[in-house]
């Protein structure tokens, strides 16, 4: 009878032995963020590496504090709740409790209707991908920058799920392989070149028979290498406070010889043809508030849609002007200029070198230029 007790006792020494002895957490990540009154429209964007939170308009972005939730244990620099001017990205530094593991994130605030309407693609950065037993790779990160050479857009793309391609097909390191890069050779200046490539090894084509290049406004977020559908988060973090007119710019086309199909049900022509088009949309309707390959071009959730029509997607040797009108989208969501002032509108721009390259389908060499791209809108009012 007096055992139960003792063995009870001995048990709960142990458990709470467990308890203490626990290894320090490892990990160093930030799981959230909140700021000071009722500033922040959405939830914040936490990525890898990146935060971004999206403020109401008029907010003094020179002076926030914001506060950060990380893994148990964890540390950050400078600490949380410290005030810092975000009229430009800030860094901080997470460490995990073991006091071995860091990781830097790079924290933005969007507000006040900064809005970029003008895209030349003249800024551009490489980016280090390790690999092991060889050389690393280096691809292009297209940027915009303004006059005094600061980043004001990094666009996304395809690139960084291209590497493993790259690794097992052996090709050099070389920017210029990937299917997205920067091109010297612009209408003005640089230039966004944006090619069809189709892997060679059969591991390679086992993932991914072709690989469209493209450019994007959103996240490349690498979640399924099989399915790069759902890698592409348009429009991610993209708050538009304004109406949208017109997209206009430049390009020149040359389509691949030979059509690949990797998914036959999505297969709707025999030649390969180019693709750009502008999606407004209800970041507050969408499914984890942004638009991905598979719905981008059919979710209620879109407000106004700008899409080139195939009839003016064609061939072009030299530079070529393209213009489309925003209209509101068949099925899709009223436009509510409230709703628009109150930041819950989210803007994605596309382009590709294959239509259908996120569904594997494309010609391998099909190659798009496109330069001085320019978005319209309808200013607030007292500025129109």
């Amino acid at each position: 009878m007096k055992k139960f007790p003792l063995l009870l006792l001995l048990s709960m020494f142990f458990f709470v032995s467990c308890i203490q002895d626990e290894a320090p957490n490892a990990e160093a990540d930030i799981v959230s963020c909140v700021l000071d009154g009722n500033v922040l429209k959405r939830p914040p964007l936490i990525e890898n590496d990146k935060v971004t939170l999206v403020v109401s308009v008029g907010v003094n972005a020179a002076n926030l504090a914001p506060q950060f939730e990380l893994t148990p244990g964890a540390t950050i620099e400078p600490p949380s709740g410290t005030a810092r001017n975000f009229t430009f990205p800030q860094t901080y530094t997470v460490t995990s409790e073991d006091k071995k593991w860091k990781k830097t994130y790079t924290v933005t605030v969007q507000q006040d209707r900064s809005i970029l309407s003008d895209y030349d693609f003249e800024g551009v950065s490489l980016v280090r991908v390790e690999n092991p037993g060889s050389y690393p790779y280096h691809y292009h990160q297209i940027e915009e920058v303004d006059s005094q050479g600061s980043t004001t857009l990094v666009w996304a793309s395809g690139n960084s799920g291209f590497v493993l391609a790259a690794k097992l097909d052996g090709l050099p390191d070389d920017p210029t392989v990937f299917p997205t890069c920067s091109w010297d050779e612009g209408r003005t200046g640089k230039c966004v070149k944006l090619v069809t490539c189709r892997p060679k090894a059969s591991a390679a084509v086992a993932l991914a028979p072709i690989a469209a290049g493209n450019l994007f406004t959103g996240k490349f977020v690498l979640e399924n290498i099989n399915e790069p559908a759902v890698c592409t988060h348009f429009g991610a973090g993209e708050v538009f406070p304004y109406r949208p007119i017109s997209l206009e710019g430049y390009f020149k086309y040359k389509a691949g010889a030979t059509m690949t199909v990797g998914t036959p049900e999505q297969h709707k022509h025999d030649t390969d043809m180019w693709d750009i088009y502008a999606v407004l949309y209800d970041a507050t309707k969408a499914t984890n508030s942004y638009l991905d390959g598979y719905n981008i071009l059919s979710d209620p959730s879109i407000v106004l849609l700008a899409h080139l029509p195939r009839e003016e997607r064609h061939e072009a040797d030299d530079w070529t002007h393209f213009f489309i009108e925003f209209q509101p989208f068949e099925g899709g969501t009223a436009f509510d200029e409230t709703k628009m002032k109150n930041g819950d509108y989210n803007l994605a721009i596309v382009m590709s070198s294959s239509e259908e390259g996120a569904y594997f389908n494309g010609a391998e060499g099909s190659t798009l230029y496109v330069d001085d791209v320019k978005l319209h809108y309808e200013e607030e009012e007292g500025n129109q």
